[in-house]
């Protein structure tokens, strides 16, 4: 499930800059319910970054909210990483 998160991410992005907006929409939004399926933190911080390039540029209505959910799930993320690089 991890790679179709990914590949999916990758795809919204694609599809997004050959003009394919309604799957590269329905891409993101894929990549994003696969990695909170999952629930791996890292995987999640990685499709929202992917998937704000299509929600910012399609304007979808909550992209704001998406954006500051990806923001809540980076600074543990962040900081479970700078502890390890620490050690």
């Amino acid at each position: 499930m991890r790679a179709s998160a990914e590949l999916a991410a990758v795809k919204g992005q694609l599809n997004f800059f050959a003009g394919s907006y309604p799957e590269s929409l329905a891409q993101a939004e894929r990549a994003i319910a696969l990695a909170d399926r999952l629930g791996e933190l890292g995987l999640r911080v990685f499709t929202r970054p992917s998937a704000c390039v299509v929600f910012g540029n399609i304007g979808v209505g909550d992209r704001h909210d998406r954006l500051h959910e990806g923001l809540r799930l980076w600074i543990p993320a962040s900081q479970r990483r700078d502890a390890a690089m620490s050690r």
